[in-house]
């Protein structure tokens, strides 16, 4: 079968995921094979990151809530030219390597986010849409970037994700963007058994606007969804209907969630896919052509950034100052020279608040929250501007 390149590439990454948990004989090929096309139509067309320097501060973010289907965000990363290597997917889920179960910020080049329960991910998505629009508001020329974040039925049944997503809406965090795989799953068997609210619906009264694609297979259709989404003034959910497992002789079923497909199904799968490569095999135009797209825009990006800020540094030495210490968590230098000693029986809380008021004036990086009760625990900031 001839394969178009976006056919090839997608394929590929399926291939990899298959590999990845047939080889550890676990983890969770399900969400993985049916979601690879959105992924990879992120990294074609829309994510801005350097594989070259994956700790640039002003990447674009990907977090994946649903940290489970961590097969194919390493064969992703292996594809877009990360430190990932073949062997390191040949050790996935094992003691001491770079690809654990769930990932791993720190361990693992390309991750953005440590994954945990499902729906932390929703969460810790909106936390870095917030400091990427607080420091755009205040450094515009350091910081400017999107979070994307993945998830799943599971992430959304969870109660941590409805808290986010209110919020992300009430802050129109613009630059929020989840992808949502709608794959009517779970791991006991369809979600009907334990989720059927109205998504759309509980996003639109939650501030946010959404994007329906019909068919997680089509490449194009996705990327189209996520380059409308960054024009819209608020942040978006793209509902992706996919087939859990695609490909295989179990697709659709709940089996194919958490268990390896084996290497039967495995060579079943490959071959609806119409790839006919021995295992662990990526024909080199899959790379080029990922080098030709994500690796070099990302490259030009880190590039244009990196001059710009040099500019505005040499331009603005205090304010770069505020900023880089601010990044580097040198705050030794901003601590308040006399220490709020608590008086009396002044309550703890009290003492706190006094601390925290001057500590924000000598430290203006600082950010904070109260859960609504600020009057209350002392956290009021005196002539601070609110989010």
């Amino acid at each position: 079968m001839k394969h178009d390149i976006d056919s090839l590439s997608v394929a590929a990454l399926r291939a990899l995921v298959i590999d990845t948990t047939n080889h550890a004989n676990s983890g969770h090929p399900g969400m993985a094979l049916d979601f690879a096309p959105a992924i990879y139509a992120l990294y074609r067309d829309h994510l801005v990151a350097d594989p070259r320097n994956p700790n640039w501060i002003n990447r674009d973010r990907l977090v994946y809530s649903s940290g489970h289907a961590s097969a194919l965000i390493y064969g992703a990363l292996h594809l877009a030219g990360y430190e990932v290597k073949l062997d390191d997917l040949k050790q996935f889920r094992q003691l001491g390597s770079i690809t654990p179960g769930h990932p791993e910020v720190g361990l693992t080049p390309g991750i953005d986010a440590t994954s945990g329960p499902l729906g932390q991910g929703i969460g810790q998505a909106v936390g870095m849409a917030i400091a990427e629009k607080r420091l755009n508001a205040q450094y515009p020329d350091a910081i400017s970037h999107y979070t994307y974040c993945v998830c799943g039925d599971g992430c959304l049944a969870e109660g941590i994700s409805q808290e986010a997503i209110s919020l992300a809406g009430h802050l129109n965090l613009s630059k929020l963007i989840l992808l949502y795989d709608e794959n009517g799953s779970t791991l006991d068997g369809p979600t009907s058994q334990s989720f059927d609210e109205d998504v759309f619906k509980r996003f639109e009264a939650s501030g946010w606007d959404t994007v329906d694609v019909k068919d997680g297979n089509d490449v194009n259709a996705i990327s189209k969804a996520i380059a409308k989404a960054k024009l819209n003034n608020r942040p978006t959910m793209i509902c992706i209907h996919t087939v859990i497992g695609y490909g295989s002789k179990l697709q659709g079923n709940c089996k194919t969630h958490g268990n390896p497909l084996g290497s039967e199904d495995g060579a079943y799968a490959k071959a609806q896919y119409g790839y006919d490569f021995p295992e662990w095999t990526v024909p080199s135009e899959v790379y080029e052509h990922l080098e030709k797209t994500f690796a070099e825009r990302g490259k030009l990006a880190y590039a244009n950034h990196q001059g710009g800020y040099a500019k505005w540094k040499a331009m603005n030495p205090d304010q770069s100052k505020l900023f880089e210490d601010g990044l580097n968590r040198e705050v030794g230098a901003y601590l308040p020279k006399d220490f709020p000693i608590k008086e009396g029986k002044e309550a703890s809380r009290s003492t706190s608040g006094r601390y925290l008021n001057a500590f924000v004036k000598n430290a203006p990086f600082t950010l904070g929250g109260s859960a609504d009760v600020a009057g209350s625990v002392k956290t009021s900031i005196s002539g601070a501007t609110k989010f």
